[in-house]
């Protein structure tokens, strides 16, 4: 069965003693080019957003369901914080479950943010066992940690994006404004999710053509009979003058596998669906840098 997973680090992470201060996210008027231009924009605009989101906390109310098709059917309403650190220059989202269907699971004490600010050497490592912990309470039969809002932005970096192939759909209008649409196909190796049949992952970006600014990302995933789409749109938030998630769906088909029965017979199991949506609020902002330490 395909198990989807994120990048992991083992950098420290440090209190840096400054509010760090907005970049100009929104960027500079220019006209609509080619795709070569389209994506120096955005990667630039990508390069200069995760440096500003890395200080970001914010509460994610996410809500899933699964069902197979035999008609069984499950729900459940997960409330977390979540963050966004920088580490040997890789970006991790963790989640913090405190709430599973409205009963608590432990304190709303804003456990994350309190953890990086105390700036700790072991603040990253416990961070990502929070998440791994926080992973448990996902429906569906297969293991995933890919399920942040972030996903795409790692694809579309300077440095990255000679790993996929892009091309420049055209001009389409969301939310009453004008965008540009961006697909692209990973080539490079090892993929940046981790499946064990090393597929590559595709999807779009909705885009504005002046700024380079990232207004919906979509992510598409096969891998051992397991499908997966992950759509987010941001907006934008006054109090920190850039683009945020606003809301994340997830839709994944599961094609389970069968057993063998008490005759040995061959049983079929029914394919699994999950769908989620995730909403965003409460943005706030703090400063994190990080650093390795060498033993």
């Amino acid at each position: 069965m395909a198990s989807f997973a994120g990048p992991r680090s083992s950098g420290s992470v440090a209190l840096a003693c400054a509010l760090l201060v907005s970049p100009v996210l929104i960027g500079a008027r220019q006209a609509p080019g080619s795709l070569h231009e389209q994506l120096q924009r955005v990667g630039r605009y990508v390069h200069d957003y995760e440096r500003a989101f890395a200080a970001i906390v914010a509460q994610e109310a996410y809500r899933q369901r699964s069902r197979v098709t035999d008609g069984t059917e499950t729900t459940r309403e997960l409330a977390s914080e979540i963050a966004l650190v920088r580490a040997d220059d890789e970006w991790m989202v963790f989640r913090d479950v405190y709430e599973v269907d409205g009963r608590p699971v432990r304190d709303r004490d804003g456990r994350l943010a309190g953890l990086f600010l105390q700036g700790s050497g072991d603040a990253l490592p416990r961070a990502s066992r929070i998440a791994d912990e926080s992973a448990r309470y996902n429906l569906g039969p297969i293991p995933r940690t890919l399920n942040t809002p972030t996903q795409v932005l790692r694809y579309l970096r300077p440095e990255t994006q000679s790993r996929s192939s892009f091309k420049l759909e055209g001009r389409r209008v969301l939310n009453d404004r004008d965008l540009v649409v961006i697909s692209f196909t990973e080539r490079g190796k090892p993929r940046l999710i981790y499946t064990r049949d090393d597929a590559p992952a595709s999807g779009r970006v909705w885009v504005e053509p002046e700024s380079g600014a990232i207004v919906r990302t979509e992510l598409r995933l096969s891998s051992e009979g397991t499908s997966v789409v992950l759509l987010v749109d941001f907006s934008l938030e006054p109090k920190l003058g850039m683009w945020v998630p606003e809301r994340m769906t997830e839709s994944y088909e599961v094609a389970t596998r069968g057993s063998h029965g008490a005759s040995g017979g061959r049983l079929r199991s029914s394919p699994v669906q999950v769908e989620a949506t995730a909403t965003y609020s409460d943005y706030r902002r703090f400063t994190v840098e990080t650093k390795t330490i060498i033993r």
